[in-house]
């Protein structure tokens, strides 16, 4: 769930400096998706060197879906095209 409002964030952030056209959406997607990934494993590094604590991959997937997630939706609802 967090890591859908993050990614909801950094995509309506960078939209306010491009134009609305279908490409540009795509790219503020995927650049708001590899943000969302390297705040995830950075999360799971910390995580590691914290005690009593655990780093795992699975988690680092589960954020990365939840952040997919919505960027799919956003993509759909911002989508001139859709009807």
């Amino acid at each position: 769930m967090e890591y859908a409002v993050l990614a909801w964030l950094w995509f309506f952030g960078l939209t306010r400096w491009s134009k609305e056209t279908p490409w540009r959406m795509q790219k503020i997607a995927i650049v708001s998706g590899l943000i969302c990934l390297i705040f995830a494993i950075s999360d799971e590094v910390h995580q590691s060197m914290t005690l009593f604590r655990s780093g795992q991959p699975t988690d680092v997937a589960l954020d990365v879906l939840g952040a997919s997630i919505m960027l799919g939706y956003l993509l759909k609802k911002t989508d001139p095209t859709a009807a």
